[in-house]
C-alpha cells in the first residue's frame, strides 16, 4: 500500500505570533477548500472535528482531528476519515523577523478508491501542489490585514 511523506515550506513576510493568528482567523479560506467543522468551536483545539474537501474534477474529502497545538509553533492533525489517514503537522519557526511555515504530511489513501487512484495519481505532487495554494492564501491573507 502507498505510503506518502510529504514537507512543503515556506518563508512567510511576518513574525509567527502574526502568522499564527492568520491562520486561527481562517487564512485557507482563499483555497477554494470547503471546511466544515464537525465537532468543537473551531478547528484549532484539542479534539476538533474538520471536514476539508478539496475541489476538482475529483473533489477529496477526508476528516482531520486537532491533537495538539502550541500557540505561535504548531498545530498537529490525524487524519481519521475520508480519503487519507495518517497525520499532518504544521510548524511555524521565526527566521530574522519572518517565519518559516511548514507542513509535514504522512498518510496512507484510505478505502478502496483511494488506494485504486494512488497507483494512477501522483498523489505527493498533488498534495504539494495544494500546499503551494495555501501558503500564498496565508500569505495574501497577512498581506491584506498589514499586520506584520
Amino acid at each position: 500500500m502507498a505510503k506518502f511523506d510529504v514537507l512543503d515550506e515556506v518563508i512567510i513576510n511576518a513574525k509567527p505570533d502574526i502568522v499564527y493568528k492568520a491562520i486561527l482567523s481562517g487564512a485557507f479560506r482563499g483555497t477554494g477548500a470547503d471546511f466544515k467543522l464537525l465537532e468543537g468551536s473551531n478547528s484549532y483545539q484539542l479534539g476538533a472535528l474538520t471536514e476539508i474537501t478539496l475541489p476538482g474534477r475529483f473533489p477529496v474529502k477526508f476528516t482531520i482531528k486537532t491533537v495538539e497545538i502550541k500557540e505561535n509553533e504548531l498545530w498537529r492533525t490525524q487524519y481519521v476519515g475520508g480519503a487519507f489517514r495518517g497525520e499532518g503537522l504544521w510548524r511555524l519557526e521565526p527566521i530574522d523577523g519572518n517565519t518559516k511555515v511548514s507542513y509535514h504530511w504522512r498518510a496512507r489513501p484510505s478505502g478502496l478508491l483511494s488506494r485504486f487512484l494512488a497507483t494512477f495519481i501522483n498523489i505527493p505532487k498533488h498534495h504539494s501542489a495544494t500546499m503551494k495554494k495555501a501558503f500564498a492564501s496565508l500569505n495574501d491573507y497577512i498581506n491584506k490585514q498589514d499586520v506584520k
